[in-house]
């Protein structure tokens, strides 16, 4: 038959996912404006004539690549450079990783049943 879940436990459990999810959206946004302001990377977008971003800019397209990582979409309007290419790579891994996790901790005890 089909796993109890609890609403309440649910809900919180989607709440707290979400929570990590922007956590790490803004985390990664900040580290991506970081290591370009450093010279070290870039996240380049193609469709866009570059001309010294203002700090605003430069994290608002850092928000809108993070997220698109995070989240497996990949559009390929921005490429990472760079150091950037290496923690594109981490959070996407953790991006493939969270939903994983959801499902294991809202069936923690849940056991496969064999065929009969």
């Amino acid at each position: 038959m089909f796993p109890k879940i609890h609403f309440h436990k649910t809900m919180t459990s989607f709440l707290l996912f979400g929570t990590i999810y922007l956590v790490l959206i803004v985390l990664f946004a900040v580290i991506y404006t970081a290591i370009d302001m450093s010279g070290a990377g870039t996240i380049k977008e193609h469709y866009l004539e570059e001309t010294n971003l203002s700090l605003p800019a430069l994290l608002l397209r850092s928000l809108y690549f993070s997220l698109i990582t995070i989240f497996a979409v990949g559009f390929g309007d921005i490429t990472p450079f760079g150091l950037s290419r290496l923690f594109a790579s981490i959070q996407a891994f953790i991006g493939f990783l969270m939903p994983i996790a959801i499902v294991i901790h809202l069936f923690p005890n849940e056991e496969r049943r064999e065929g009969n």
